[in-house]
């Protein structure tokens, strides 16, 4: 099922318009990406956003609280908690882990990676 709503998202949902006009069309394509977070995330709050081009990758490890949302393309990976009524802007980036990158010797990519760590917001 976490893969089918995967590829939903991914495939269709991700596409639709941004939620920031009034018309009543809009704030179903709101409702219908909502609806995929409470599939995917560990925890979801309610009336969550997830705004046009979010990418979450898999949603594990992501908690959003109530009435918080992801917005235009932004980009987040777990583990990450978001609180209640979160305000996410355009274009935010979030990531919990990295490549090492403490020798210049050798290139990041061979270097392995950092262990992930926590966000809380």
């Amino acid at each position: 099922m976490r893969l089918v709503i995967l590829l939903l998202y991914y495939g269709f949902l991700r596409f639709l318009p941004a939620t920031d006009n009034a018309y009543w069309i809009f704030s179903l394509f709101r409702k219908t990406r909502s609806w995929v977070g409470h599939f995917l995330f560990d925890q979801c709050g309610k009336q969550i956003n997830i705004e046009h081009g979010a990418n979450f990758g898999t949603g594990r490890g992501i908690s959003i609280g109530d009435r918080s949302g992801i917005g235009i393309r932004a980009k987040i990976r777990g583990p990450l908690h978001i609180g209640s009524d979160v305000m996410m802007g355009p274009d935010v980036i979030i990531l919990t882990s990295t490549h090492e990158i403490s020798r210049t010797d050798i290139p990041m990519r061979e270097q392995g990676g950092v262990q992930e760590k926590k966000i809380e917001q």
